[in-house]
């Protein structure tokens, strides 16, 4: 995953951000990082990456036949955005994939 905020391309939304890059692989790999500056609870840390592969679960028509490596980066705003905000974020993102 290193490489991909190296060499990745970027989109941004209102609560992440999010790198991607072609992947070698055959399907699409997803990792969600949630920084100590985004809250030092992990509690509520651990809420926003459960929340955000709920929805990657969920939404997993967005990303049928797309072979990528892709990275959420979460911003400080996503720990009190409720689940309808987060879901509608993550959706606009994978829409802006190629």
């Amino acid at each position: 995953m290193d490489d991909v905020f190296k060499k990745g391309y970027g989109a941004s939304g209102r609560f992440f951000l999010m790198k991607y890059m072609p992947s070698a692989g055959n399907i699409c790999a997803f990792s969600i990082t949630t920084s100590a500056k985004l809250s030092k609870k992990a509690t509520e840390r651990n809420l926003v990456r459960r929340r955000v592969f709920e929805i990657l679960r969920l939404s997993q028509s967005l990303t049928s036949g797309k072979k990528y490596d892709i990275v959420f980066l979460a911003r400080k705003s996503s720990i009190n955005a409720s689940y309808n905000a987060l879901c509608a974020d993550v959706t606009e993102l994978l829409k802006k994939l190629p």
